[in-house]
Protein backbone atom coordinates (compact mmCIF):
# COMPACT_ATOMS: atom_id res chain seq x y z
CA UNK A 1 0.00 0.00 0.00
CA UNK A 2 1.18 3.42 -0.59
CA UNK A 3 0.18 7.16 0.00
CA UNK A 4 1.69 9.93 -1.61
CA UNK A 5 4.85 10.36 0.30
CA UNK A 6 3.52 12.17 3.01
CA UNK A 7 2.69 10.93 6.54
CA UNK A 8 -0.65 12.15 7.32
CA UNK A 9 -3.10 13.91 4.83
CA UNK A 10 -5.35 16.66 5.05
CA UNK A 11 -7.87 18.01 4.27
CA UNK A 12 -7.66 19.51 0.26
CA UNK A 13 -4.63 17.39 -0.07
CA UNK A 14 -3.86 14.94 -3.06
CA UNK A 15 -2.98 11.17 -2.02
CA UNK A 16 -2.32 9.93 -6.24
CA UNK A 17 -0.25 7.48 -4.90
CA UNK A 18 -2.56 5.56 -3.05
CA UNK A 19 -2.76 1.60 -3.96
CA UNK A 20 -4.14 -1.19 -2.64
CA UNK A 21 -4.54 -5.29 -3.10
CA UNK A 22 -8.26 -6.27 -3.77
CA UNK A 23 -9.64 -8.74 -2.26
CA UNK A 24 -11.02 -11.55 -4.41
CA UNK A 25 -15.03 -11.52 -3.83
CA UNK A 26 -15.83 -14.42 -6.26
CA UNK A 27 -17.58 -14.23 -9.82
CA UNK A 28 -15.89 -10.88 -10.38
CA UNK A 29 -12.19 -10.70 -11.17
CA UNK A 30 -9.53 -9.43 -8.69
CA UNK A 31 -8.50 -5.95 -9.74
CA UNK A 32 -6.49 -4.00 -7.84
CA UNK A 33 -7.49 -0.94 -6.10
CA UNK A 34 -5.62 2.74 -6.95
CA UNK A 35 -6.60 6.22 -6.94
CA UNK A 36 -5.30 6.16 -10.01
CA UNK A 37 -8.36 4.74 -11.78
CA UNK A 38 -10.51 7.58 -10.12
CA UNK A 39 -8.62 10.26 -10.82
CA UNK A 40 -11.01 13.46 -11.42
CA UNK A 41 -13.68 11.73 -9.73
CA UNK A 42 -15.72 11.67 -6.22
CA UNK A 43 -14.87 8.27 -4.50
CA UNK A 44 -16.74 7.62 -0.95
CA UNK A 45 -13.75 5.23 0.65
CA UNK A 46 -15.07 3.45 3.82
CA UNK A 47 -11.93 1.65 6.00
CA UNK A 48 -13.33 -0.84 8.01
CA UNK A 49 -12.38 -4.34 9.62
CA UNK A 50 -14.63 -7.70 10.08
CA UNK A 51 -14.48 -7.78 14.00
CA UNK A 52 -15.31 -4.66 15.14
CA UNK A 53 -18.86 -4.53 16.85
CA UNK A 54 -18.90 -0.25 15.20
CA UNK A 55 -17.80 -1.65 12.32
CA UNK A 56 -20.50 -4.69 12.07
CA UNK A 57 -22.84 -1.66 13.33
CA UNK A 58 -22.48 0.52 10.49
CA UNK A 59 -22.87 -2.36 7.68
CA UNK A 60 -26.56 -1.92 7.58
CA UNK A 61 -26.32 1.84 6.96
CA UNK A 62 -23.69 1.52 4.19
CA UNK A 63 -25.85 -1.61 2.47
CA UNK A 64 -28.85 1.05 2.74
CA UNK A 65 -26.63 3.74 1.06
CA UNK A 66 -25.20 1.08 -1.62
CA UNK A 67 -28.94 0.18 -2.14
CA UNK A 68 -30.04 3.60 -2.87
CA UNK A 69 -27.28 4.21 -6.06
CA UNK A 70 -24.24 5.22 -3.83
CA UNK A 71 -20.70 4.14 -5.38
CA UNK A 72 -18.77 2.97 -2.04
CA UNK A 73 -14.80 1.34 -2.01
CA UNK A 74 -14.29 -0.40 1.10
CA UNK A 75 -10.87 -0.49 2.57
CA UNK A 76 -10.33 -4.00 4.78
CA UNK A 77 -8.07 -2.97 7.39
CA UNK A 78 -6.31 -4.78 9.62
CA UNK A 79 -8.30 -7.75 9.36
CA UNK A 80 -7.35 -11.29 7.07
CA UNK A 81 -8.94 -11.21 3.71
CA UNK A 82 -10.76 -14.59 4.68
CA UNK A 83 -12.16 -12.90 7.41
CA UNK A 84 -13.26 -10.11 5.35
CA UNK A 85 -14.67 -12.68 2.92
CA UNK A 86 -16.88 -14.48 5.26
CA UNK A 87 -18.33 -11.38 6.63
CA UNK A 88 -19.07 -9.67 3.12
CA UNK A 89 -20.68 -13.19 2.09
CA UNK A 90 -22.94 -13.00 5.60
CA UNK A 91 -23.67 -10.19 5.86
CA UNK A 92 -24.03 -8.46 2.37
CA UNK A 93 -21.16 -6.57 0.03
CA UNK A 94 -21.90 -3.07 -0.49
CA UNK A 95 -18.59 -2.00 -1.78
CA UNK A 96 -17.65 -1.46 -5.49
CA UNK A 97 -14.22 -2.81 -5.24
CA UNK A 98 -12.49 -3.94 -1.43
CA UNK A 99 -9.01 -3.33 -1.25
CA UNK A 100 -6.96 -4.90 1.69
CA UNK A 101 -5.18 -2.99 4.34
CA UNK A 102 -3.60 -5.36 6.66
CA UNK A 103 -1.37 -3.09 8.19
CA UNK A 104 -4.05 -0.12 8.50
CA UNK A 105 -2.26 1.77 7.17
CA UNK A 106 -4.14 4.01 4.82
CA UNK A 107 -6.58 5.12 7.38
CA UNK A 108 -4.04 6.05 9.75
CA UNK A 109 -2.46 7.99 6.69
CA UNK A 110 -5.56 9.40 5.62
CA UNK A 111 -5.92 10.55 9.30
CA UNK A 112 -8.26 8.56 10.99
CA UNK A 113 -7.31 6.79 14.31
CA UNK A 114 -9.67 4.17 14.46
CA UNK A 115 -12.33 1.92 12.80
CA UNK A 116 -14.84 2.28 10.71
CA UNK A 117 -13.37 5.38 9.28
CA UNK A 118 -15.43 6.93 5.76
CA UNK A 119 -13.52 9.30 3.33
CA UNK A 120 -14.52 11.18 0.40
CA UNK A 121 -11.88 12.30 -2.16
CA UNK A 122 -13.35 14.74 -4.72
CA UNK A 123 -12.81 15.30 -7.11
CA UNK A 124 -9.97 12.00 -6.66
CA UNK A 125 -7.16 11.93 -5.55
CA UNK A 126 -7.90 14.92 -2.92
CA UNK A 127 -9.13 14.72 0.39
CA UNK A 128 -12.44 16.31 0.83
CA UNK A 129 -13.96 15.23 3.76
CA UNK A 130 -13.05 12.51 6.51
CA UNK A 131 -15.20 10.91 9.38
CA UNK A 132 -13.86 8.52 11.95
CA UNK A 133 -16.62 6.36 13.43
CA UNK A 134 -19.54 4.96 12.83
CA UNK A 135 -22.30 7.01 10.13
CA UNK A 136 -25.98 6.85 10.01
CA UNK A 137 -27.81 6.15 7.21
CA UNK A 138 -28.27 10.40 7.00
CA UNK A 139 -25.05 11.06 7.35
CA UNK A 140 -23.69 9.01 4.80
CA UNK A 141 -26.38 10.52 1.89
CA UNK A 142 -25.33 13.97 3.27
CA UNK A 143 -21.79 13.38 2.91
CA UNK A 144 -21.75 11.26 -0.51
CA UNK A 145 -19.95 12.64 -3.27
CA UNK A 146 -23.16 13.67 -5.31
CA UNK A 147 -24.66 15.37 -2.57
CA UNK A 148 -21.32 17.69 -1.82
CA UNK A 149 -21.05 18.09 -5.80
CA UNK A 150 -24.73 19.41 -5.78
CA UNK A 151 -24.14 22.07 -2.11
CA UNK A 152 -21.18 22.99 -4.09
CA UNK A 153 -22.72 24.03 -6.97
CA UNK A 154 -25.59 25.82 -5.34
CA UNK A 155 -28.29 22.74 -6.00
CA UNK A 156 -28.62 21.38 -2.76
Amino acid sequence: MLVQGRRWATIGSGQSGLKLDAVYTGGAPRRNFAAAHNAGKAVFLNAFASWRPQCRGEHQALLDFAGAGATIYGVASLDAPENTLEFLREFGNPFMRVGVDRNGWLYRALGARGLPASFVMAPAPRLAFKHPGPMTLAQLQARSPRARAASEIGGG
